[in-house]
């Protein structure tokens, strides 16, 4: 409990990216960067995984589809 006096809120970010026929025919790995904290990501509706410590990416294969994905 002692971390919550030090906690200022979360964030919401979101994101809509298309992907093309071929583009999802290999392997996608979603690169966030640098995150201050932590990060909770889910595409498509679908939990993706938990980060609390770098490196921010993400295999997002079985996640995306060919077109718009959020």
């Amino acid at each position: 409990l002692q971390g919550l006096y030090s906690y200022s809120g979360g964030a919401y970010y979101r994101k809509s990216f298309n992907l093309t026929k071929e583009q999802i025919k290999t392997k996608v790995i979603l690169d966030l960067g640098e995150v201050v904290s932590s990060i909770e990501l889910k595409v498509n509706g679908n939990f993706v995984g938990i980060k609390v410590a770098p490196a921010w990416k993400f295999d997002i294969t079985d996640f995306v589809v060919e077109g718009k994905n959020d």
